[in-house]
């Protein structure tokens, strides 16, 4: 994810992941591009929400203007 990021934007990312006070999605991963976010995923564990922070990632790179 990080390596997609960087080579379509050129740029520092960073993806930070924290657990959230909800009981269905707790887990939260934001993407950072030189500290503006970029996507933001949610889900019951890590491993998913990082995958879907990934997707939003991938729609944002093939429509930047979304």
């Amino acid at each position: 994810l990080i390596r997609l990021i960087s080579q379509a934007m050129s740029s520092a990312v960073e993806i930070v992941t924290t657990t959230e006070e909800d009981a269905v999605n707790p887990f939260l991963t934001t993407v950072l591009v030189e500290g503006i976010v970029v996507a933001r995923g949610a889900s019951n564990n890590k491993k998913s929400s990082r995958q879907v922070a990934a997707r939003q990632v991938r729609i944002r790179v093939r429509s930047p203007l979304l």
